[in-house]
């Protein structure tokens, strides 16, 4: 063909192409919200709830509930709670155990309290309050170990004698059997 033939040419010798339909541009980008929506939620959800091995969240930032008034008696025990708690545990190669009893007369199941003392002697120390009678023991590890005073009335002056009887800081426990014999 010639150039002044091309220039020439018509609608009719045109071959029928199909045109390229119009798309609608929301439709083609929709996927790009949807996505950042997901990765949004997602962010959050591990913000709020962090796996078990991450301290903060935030749970953290938000105030304490307020707390009622604690009356002097708690705060009193607060105090003593901590007291006890941080205090250091008194470290001894010569710790012993002492074992005070208070009974109205002789010692309930003095047999078996000798099996449970056998073999350990030197790792405690017996004190026996008996306000009736003198005791007759039966076992020799409890002959002796007497604490002569009047009738158990309370606990609470007992506890003091025997901490004044023990004394020394050599003792680091103080289990105290009452008889239900009175």
């Amino acid at each position: 063909m010639k150039l002044h033939q091309v220039w020439q040419l018509g609608v009719k010798d045109m071959k029928a192409v199909p045109l390229p339909r119009p798309r609608s541009a929301p439709k083609r980008r929709a996927w790009i919200p949807a996505v950042a929506a997901f990765i949004s939620i997602a962010l959050v959800w591990a913000y709020l709830y962090p796996p078990p091995h991450y301290t903060s969240s935030v749970r953290d930032w938000l105030p304490a509930e307020p707390a009622r008034e604690l009356t002097d008696e708690e705060r009193a025990s607060r105090v003593v709670f901590r007291q006890i708690l941080t205090t250091p545990p008194v470290l001894s190669k010569n710790s012993k155990i002492a074992f005070m009893f208070l009974t109205p007369g002789t010692l309930p199941f003095e047999r078996l309290w000798e099996k449970f003392f056998e073999g350990h002697e030197g790792r405690y120390t017996i004190y026996i309050h008996a306000s009736r009678e003198k005791p007759e023991h039966v076992s020799p590890i409890f002959v002796g170990r007497e604490i002569h005073s009047e009738k158990v009335i309370a606990l609470i002056p007992h506890e003091e004698e025997l901490s004044s009887v023990v004394g020394g800081g050599v003792h680091t426990h103080y289990p105290k059997f009452k008889s239900s014999l009175t």
